[in-house]
């Protein structure tokens, strides 16, 4: 069963990761939660990506780094992603 983040608790959306695919051809990573942010950075389909938030109708991910070490944060769009795996984690577990 697949949980919306609007039917959690705020407590419970903080502790909510994702393990998401991009399902599109390609998937465009943005600096904000709009199509009018900034894309910086493109995603081919397939590539797997960690969330750990979410805003309206977007993922913020975490990009994997490339061949130059840089690692990006930035929001998909929920229509480009495929959820693999969410689970509920310990709060005090993310931290450490």
């Amino acid at each position: 069963m697949i949980v919306l983040p609007a039917q959690l608790s705020a407590r419970e959306q903080q502790d909510l990761v994702w393990k998401l695919k991009v399902s599109a051809a390609q998937a465009s990573v943005r600096l904000g939660a709009s199509e009018a942010s900034r894309v910086v950075a493109t995603l081919s389909k397939g590539t797997v990506l960690d969330s750990y938030e979410t805003q309206g109708a977007w993922f913020r991910v975490t990009v994997p780094p490339g061949k130059e070490g840089i690692v990006i944060i930035g929001y998909v769009a929920r229509q480009d992603v495929k959820i693999l795996e969410e689970k509920i984690e310990q709060a005090d577990r993310l931290l450490g």
